[in-house]
């Protein structure tokens, strides 16, 4: 497996929120903890939606790379913004850097004007 080398220019630090949910005594409960992690988050290429059935991805989706192991559903925030791990590429046979396409989960589409 090839080590891969992400300069610490490109890297940024991003907030991963971990929403657990349990009962206790008859009371749902959800406990939500906070985790930084780093990675290099762009908008989604042409070459990438290329790769994806049509309407699946959009423009508007982020492309992450992190050397993280994530689970799809995950929320991650960006510049004060929630977005959720809809999409996991993980090539771990080749390098240890996993690319993840995130889309927004705070974004009000009800409100179109």
């Amino acid at each position: 497996m090839i080590k891969v080398f992400i300069p610490n220019s490109l890297l940024k630090e991003i907030s991963l929120i971990k929403i657990e949910e349990y009962w206790e005594k008859g009371k749902h409960y959800k406990k939500e903890t906070e985790k930084t992690i780093k990675g290099v988050y762009l908008p989604v290429s042409f070459n990438t939606l290329k790769n994806y059935p049509q309407g699946m991805i959009t423009l508007e989706d982020l492309e992450l790379k992190s050397k993280e192991d994530l689970e799809i559903g995950s929320l991650i925030v960006i510049k004060n913004k929630k977005w959720k791990v809809i999409q996991k590429r993980d090539y771990d046979y080749i390098a240890d850097i996993k690319f993840y396409i995130l889309r927004r989960s705070d974004k009000d589409d009800s409100k179109t004007y």
